[in-house]
């Protein structure tokens, strides 16, 4: 069961809730149809999402990034994997972490318009940038705008969602499918986990990061593993 969201985000929902709307049915777009995540669970494992995720191009990004804005799809998982796709996915080279901490120091500071420019810059490059809608998020409820604040929860909440719904993290047939090893941390730290330890691993002529966490709370211990075939295949192809 997911344990729990950042505390400024249960607070934003709560005060967000009476401007929610139902979500529009998903349309049809000229791109090949998502695997079925309910299959995954039943048959522990999700190599056939990769068969999926060749079939992508860059302009399935540009075509899902404007159905979701536009409230006509859920559907994160193939944005996150037709981001992969664009000239803009530098799995190992993003820089997001310095604009985030100085978002932060913004927000210390109630320069909240100003954080917002930084954190727009980043999501012009990278818009399934998970913690960078989670900071928009807060900036905007700041500001007061809850309309926008959010849409950005629910990006925030639906980019993490995809990577929990493809997979169980259990063994590596059924690891978590991320396109960054930052998305791993985010993962874990949506669950109030504790980084410990990070292990490569290879099987079945996948790569995986064998992740060692533990619940600060409980002092329970996690194994997780995350396919990292994507970033690994984008850095191996940045040598060639």
């Amino acid at each position: 069961m997911r344990i729990m969201l950042w505390m400024f985000s249960i607070c934003l929902w709560i005060s967000c809730a009476s401007h929610q709307k139902e979500p529009a049915a998903e349309v049809a777009v000229h791109s090949p149809d998502p695997p079925d995540s309910t299959a995954i669970e039943d048959t522990l494992t999700n190599y056939a999402a990769f068969e999926y995720v060749d079939l992508l191009t860059a302009d399935d990004f540009l075509t899902k990034l404007d159905s979701i804005k536009g409230g006509l799809s859920q559907d994160f998982f193939t944005l996150r994997m037709a981001y992969t796709k664009t000239g803009a996915y530098t799995p190992y080279g993003e820089t997001s972490r310095d604009s985030l901490n100085k978002a932060g120091a913004l927000f210390e500071e109630k320069r909240f318009s100003e954080a917002l420019t930084v954190l727009n810059n980043v999501l012009r490059e990278n818009y399934v940038s998970i913690s960078t809608h989670s900071y928009a998020s807060y900036a905007w409820e700041m500001l007061g705008d809850s309309t926008r604040a959010l849409f950005h929860l629910n990006m925030y909440q639906g980019l993490l969602n995809s990577i929990y719904d493809y997979g169980n993290g259990n063994s590596p047939q059924s690891a978590y499918i991320v396109i960054s090893t930052r998305e791993e941390y985010e993962f874990l730290n949506w669950f109030g986990l504790q980084f410990k330890e990070q292990n490569l691993i290879a099987a079945d002529e996948y790569s995986f990061d064998l992740m060692k966490a533990v619940d600060p709370e409980t002092n329970e211990q996690f194994d997780i593993y995350f396919n990292i075939q994507i970033p690994f295949t984008r850095l191996s192809n940045a040598f060639k």
